[in-house]
């Protein structure tokens, strides 16, 4: 199958598919002969081999898949602090180069990241894959989906709000007539777990919604969970709503659930694993797989009008 663009390692260059925009990353992966891309989603992932179920296992589960076109890391990605030479020691072994993966990750950083001043461990290891390091967000277009990776630590950047820059760069970003829509980050604005709700998750998923976007990806909480589409005051439209999937399975040690919460349609943390999202021009196709190859949770939907 004619699957993807040709990138050169470590290069933003493209193979004629796509458009350079100043700063940012901006990347196209040719859409398979079936229509669509497969593109894998982790959070919460290495722990320098402290965690009963390690990084590696999910990293394997990825790179097997002869179908993988890109993943998108929301953050998190290496404990405890992100340093460049936990990134190189752990990560890259285990998720990264190690894997051939390193090349088509899209990574957006999360708080541990943050341990590190400026998050430079992590900068330092994606380089021009994160987008520009003052910022920590960019877009990318993946199949013909507008993808934004986004940066929830909104004091390090200026805010996630509506009016803030990066605000202004999400709606710009995914405003484009006839397409498909994604933001990933590592807060969620809905979770069941146990650190639950943010308020920068809920602010970028507010930009997301009023922008008519389909998807929220977000981790933090180490479990996995679904919901439905939901509005930013946490209503459930099927028409309008954005579906926001949590995936914090990728390694670390899995937690337990609000017992005063249960608004997800499933949700699991009994198994790490990774969500393989199937993303054509009109929709997407969605499965949770488990380490061993379980197939826990499957959806699907169509993109907005």
């Amino acid at each position: 199958m004619l699957r993807r663009a040709a990138l050169l390692a470590g290069s933003l260059v493209l193979a004629g598919t796509g458009v350079v925009m100043p700063r940012e990353v901006e990347e196209d992966i040719a859409r398979s002969a079936g229509g669509g891309i497969v593109v894998w989603v982790i959070g919460d992932a290495c722990d320098n081999d402290d965690a009963a179920m390690d990084c590696d296992d999910v990293g394997r589960l990825i790179a097997n898949d002869l179908e993988t076109d890109a993943v998108l890391g929301l953050g998190d990605l290496q404990y405890e602090n992100g340093s460049l030479a936990n990134f190189n020691r752990w990560y890259d072994p285990k998720m990264g180069a190690g894997k051939g993966l390193k090349g088509k990750t899209y990574p957006a950083p999360g708080n541990h990241e943050y341990l590190t001043n400026g998050a430079a461990g992590y900068f330092d290891y994606w380089q021009a894959r994160a987008g520009d390091r003052t910022r920590g967000y960019y877009g990318v277009t993946l199949g013909g989906w507008q993808i934004v990776a986004a940066n929830s630590n909104c004091s390090e950047v200026g805010g996630c709000g509506a009016s803030s820059r990066q605000g202004q760069f999400i709606a710009a970003y995914l405003d484009k007539a006839g397409s498909c829509e994604l933001v990933f980050d590592h807060h969620p604005a809905f979770s069941d777990g146990g650190h639950g709700d943010s308020s920068a998750g809920k602010a970028l998923f507010n930009v997301t919604y009023h922008n008519r976007g389909e998807l929220f990806l977000s981790g933090h909480d180490h479990n996995y969970q679904r919901f439905a589409p939901r509005r930013p005051n946490g209503t459930v439209s099927t028409s309008v709503g954005v579906r926001q999937f949590v995936v914090g399975t990728g390694g670390k040690d899995l937690r337990g659930w609000n017992p005063n919460k249960h608004r997800t349609e499933y949700r699991q943390n009994s198994k790490s694993g990774a969500l393989r999202l199937e993303l054509t021009p009109t929709g997407y196709k969605a499965r949770f797989v488990s380490v061993g190859g379980e197939t826990m949770d499957t959806t699907s939907g169509t993109c907005h009008a």
